[in-house]
C-alpha cells in the first residue's frame, strides 16, 4: 500500500468527519467534539495572556491539562489570531496532520516487523481504516500529537534510527504521561537486546539516562507548580486511590476484563467500544497470529515492549474508571498492535485454508472497519451539536453576567474559553487548587462555607453535574435561576446566607474561651489534619460523605456529614491541664444517598474517649428537626498530652467538631 493511497483514504476520512462536525452547527461555526478540547484551548489563551498554568484569571496555577507542552503548540496560532472558533479550526486541521503521521509511521513500522507482504497490506488497512483513530485525533486533546509521537517510536525504534526515537522519547513525557511508560519500555527493549541478542549500545543507555532526567524534569515542575509531583488532572483518580485494596482490585479486574474481551476477543457489549473494536473473527486471528509469529530472540525484542506498554496502558485505564470513555481514546494508540496480530492471523489462516479464506476473512474486516468508520463520523456530528449546546448557552450566560463576575461550575472547565476574562472556579479541583483533593464531589460545599475567598457570583450548572438534592435544596445551595436552557443548562445566582448561616454555632460557648481547632466532616484536608478516623462496628471500609441540608427558608443549614455507627476519633492540639469544650454538630433523622433513612434516638448516648481512655458516658438530647449543637466538657486534669486524642464513641451524624480552651 503506497503512501498515496494512505493519503487519499486519510483526506477522505478527514472530509467526512469535517462535514459531520460542522454540519451540527449548520456549517456556521466550528465546534469542538469533546468538553476536553476546550480546555487546551483555554490554556494556549492563557499562555498568551501571559498567565501559563493558570486556567482563568485570578486563579492559582496548576498542571490540570496533564500535557505541558501542547498548550503551547495551540498557543502560537491564538497569538497569531486564531481566537474562539478559529482556534478549533486551526486545531482540527493540525490533529489531521498527526493522524496522517500516525498512519504513515505505523505503516513503515509494519513494512520492517511483518515479513509477509499480505499481512502488511491488512494490518496498514485496519489501521487506515480505523474510525476509532481518525475520531480521536479530530476530537483535538492532546490525544492526536501523541498517536503521532507514539507512531514515530514505534517506527525509530523498528528502524533503529535513534535521531528519531531518542528525540520522541525526550519529548514525550512533556506531552503525555504515557511518555513515562514508552522509556521504561525502550528500558526493556536495552535489557532484552542485551539478555537474547548479545548486543549493547552504549547510545542507547545513555538516551534512556537522559529520557529518565526529562521524565524526572516533568515532576520536578509540577512540583515546582503545585507542590505535587503528580498532574493535578489524575491525583484523585483510580480506583486504589478512592476505594480500599480489598475493594479497588475487584474494581480494576472487572474493568480489564472488559478492555480485554474488546480488544482482544472482540466480544465487546457495550457502546462505542463495540462498533470500533474488531469483531469476534478479528478476536480470534488475534489470537491465531499472536500464537503464529516466531518468537525468536529478534521477534521478542522488537514486539515485547510494546505488548508491555500495552498491557501497562490496559492496567492503567481500567484502575482509572475511565475505560470506554471518549472512544477509548486513552487506548488508541495501542490500536496497531492489536492490529497487526490480526493481520498475522489472517494469513495464518490463508496458508491452512487458500487464498479464498485470506480474502473473506481481509475483506469482512475491512468492511467493519469502513462501517464503524461512518458510524463513528455520525457520533462524531452528535458530540458535536452536544458541545455546540453548551457553548451557545454559554454565550448567552456571557452577555449577561456582568463585566468581572466570577462563575462556579461542577461541569467541564472548558466553558472558560467562551467567557471574557474573568474567573472560572472549577470545583472538580483539577484547575481550582482550593478545591483539589477532594474526593467526593459534595465536599467543594464545605470549601466554600469555611473558606469565602473562594465563593462567587454565579454558578454554570449541567444537568450531568447536577448533585444529588431536590429543586428546592439546589435553591439553598445555589440561589435562584438567573437563565435556564436545554439539557438542564442553568446560570444562577449565587447566595451564600445557607453557607453563612452554617458556620454560627447553634448554642452558647462559654465567653472567656477561645476556638482552638475545628474539625470539618467531608473536608479531607481537616480530615487529615486532624488524623480522623470513623470506627464502624459493621467493618465497613470506607463512610462516604453525604450532604444533609435542613430547609428552612432564609435560616436553612447544611452540613456535609459522614452517618458513623460506633463512634471517632480525632487529634487535637488541646493546652495540658486546661478544661476544654467541645461543640458538637448532630442531627437526629437522616437520609443517604441510596435512599436509606437512619434514625437515631432523642437523646445522644457516647463514650468519651480520651487518649485511649474511656472517661465516661455523655449524653446530648437532639431536636425533633433540623441540626443540634451541644456540647462536651473535657476537665483539664485528663487532658496530659497535646495533640490529644478525642474519641467520640457512639452512633451519631458526624457534622463538625469544635474544640474551645
Amino acid at each position: 500500500m503506497s503512501n498515496k493511497h494512505i493519503a487519499v483514504i486519510w483526506l477522505f476520512e478527514v472530509i467526512l468527519f469535517l462535514i459531520a462536525g460542522t454540519s451540527a452547527t449548520y456549517f456556521l461555526d466550528f465546534p469542538p467534539a469533546q468538553s476536553d478540547t476546550l480546555l487546551y484551548c483555554q490554556g494556549a489563551r492563557r499562555i498568551v495572556e501571559g498567565a501559563p498554568f493558570s486556567f482563568s484569571y485570578g486563579e492559582a496555577v496548576t498542571t490540570g491539562t496533564t500535557s505541558v507542552l501542547y498548550p503551547f503548540i495551540l498557543a502560537l496560532p491564538y497569538a497569531l489570531g486564531a481566537h474562539g472558533s478559529s482556534l478549533l479550526a486551526v486545531g482540527f486541521f493540525l490533529n489531521a496532520l498527526f493522524l496522517l503521521v500516525f498512519f504513515w509511521g505505523w505503516k513503515k513500522t509494519f513494512e520492517i516487523w511483518i515479513d509477509d507482504p499480505p499481512a502488511r497490506l491488512v494490518a496498514t488497512m485496519l489501521v487506515v481504516l480505523s474510525g476509532q483513530a481518525v475520531f480521536c485525533a479530530l476530537a483535538q486533546s492532546d490525544i492526536g500529537i501523541w498517536m503521532a509521537l507514539s507512531a514515530l517510536l514505534a517506527y525509530g525504534m523498528a528502524s533503529n534510527k535513534s535521531c528519531i526515537y531518542g528525540t520522541v522519547l525526550f519529548l514525550s513525557p512533556w506531552f503525555r504521561p504515557e511518555g513515562m511508560a514508552c522509556i521504561l519500555a525502550f528500558g526493556l527493549a536495552i535489557v532484552l537486546r542485551k539478555l537474547l541478542l548479545k548486543e549493547v549500545s552504549r547510545k542507547d543507555c545513555f538516551l534512556f539516562f537522559c529520557c529518565i532526567l526529562s521524565a524526572l524534569g516533568v515532576f520536578a515542575l509540577n512540583y515546582c507548580l503545585t507542590g505535587e509531583c503528580q498532574f493535578s488532572s489524575v491525583a484523585n483518580k483510580g480506583y486504589l486511590k478512592k476505594y480500599s485494596f480489598w475493594i479497588a482490585v475487584p474494581m480494576i479486574a472487572k474493568d480489564s476484563v472488559a478492555i480485554l474481551k474488546g480488544l482482544v476477543l472482540g466480544m465487546s457489549d457495550s457502546y462505542p467500544r463495540v462498533i470500533h473494536v474488531f469483531p469476534l473473527l478479528g478476536g480470534g486471528l488475534f489470537a491465531i497470529g499472536a500464537l503464529a509469529n516466531r518468537w525468536d530472540s529478534k521477534t521478542i525484542v522488537r514486539k515485547c515492549p510494546w505488548l508491555f506498554l500495552a498491557a501497562g496502558s490496559c492496567f492503567v485505564i481500567a484502575n482509572s474508571g475511565y475505560q470506554n470513555t471518549n472512544v477509548d481514546r486513552y487506548l488508541v494508540w495501542m490500536m496497531p498492535i492489536v492490529a497487526m496480530f490480526v493481520a498475522e492471523g489472517v494469513v495464518a489462516v490463508n496458508r491452512h485454508h487458500g487464498k479464498c479464506a485470506y480474502w473473506i476473512l481481509a475483506v469482512v474486516l475491512l468492511a467493519f472497519s469502513a462501517c464503524s468508520n461512518m458510524t463513528l463520523a455520525c457520533t462524531y456530528h452528535q458530540v458535536c451539536r452536544s458541545s455546540q449546546i453548551r457553548r451557545l448557552f454559554t454565550a448567552e450566560c456571557e452577555r449577561v453576567i456582568p463585566k468581572g463576575a466570577s462563575i462556579g461550575t461542577h461541569a467541564s472547565g472548558g466553558i472558560a474559553y467562551d467567557f471574557s476574562s474573568r474567573t472560572v472556579k472549577t470545583l472538580s479541583g483539577i484547575y481550582s487548587p482550593e478545591f483539589h483533593h477532594k474526593r467526593a464531589a459534595i465536599s467543594c460545599f464545605e470549601v466554600l462555607k469555611n473558606n469565602s475567598a473562594s465563593r462567587f457570583d454565579y454558578w454554570f450548572v449541567e444537568e450531568n453535574s447536577y448533585l444529588p438534592m431536590s429543586p428546592d435544596n439546589r435553591d439553598v445551595m445555589m440561589g435562584e435561576v438567573v437563565l435556564s436552557g436545554p439539557r438542564g443548562f442553568e446560570l444562577r445566582r449565587a447566595n451564600w446566607r445557607a453557607y453563612d448561616n452554617s458556620l454560627v454555632n447553634l448554642c452558647d460557648v462559654p465567653s472567656d474561651m477561645q476556638l482552638v481547632d475545628q474539625v470539618i466532616v467531608g473536608d479531607e484536608m481537616s480530615e487529615n489534619a486532624a488524623d480522623y478516623e470513623v470506627i464502624d462496628r459493621y467493618g465497613r471500609d470506607a463512610v462516604e460523605p453525604i450532604l444533609e441540608i435542613f430547609n428552612s427558608g432564609s435560616n436553612s443549614v447544611f452540613e456535609v456529614s459522614r452517618i458513623v455507627l460506633g463512634g471517632t476519633r480525632m487529634s487535637v492540639p488541646l493546652q495540658e491541664g486546661k478544661d476544654a469544650v467541645i461543640v458538637l454538630r448532630v442531627k437526629r433523622s437522616v437520609s443517604a444517598e441510596n435512599g436509606s433513612q437512619y434514625h437515631f434516638s432523642d437523646v445522644m448516648r457516647f463514650n468519651l474517649e480520651i487518649d485511649g481512655n474511656i472517661v465516661g458516658e455523655r449524653e446530648m438530647p437532639l431536636s425533633s428537626e433540623g441540626f443540634t449543637d451541644g456540647t462536651v466538657i473535657i476537665p483539664g486534669d485528663i487532658i496530659k498530652n497535646s495533640p490529644t486524642r478525642v474519641g467520640i464513641l457512639g452512633d451519631h451524624l458526624s457534622c463538625r467538631y469544635r474544640f474551645y480552651q
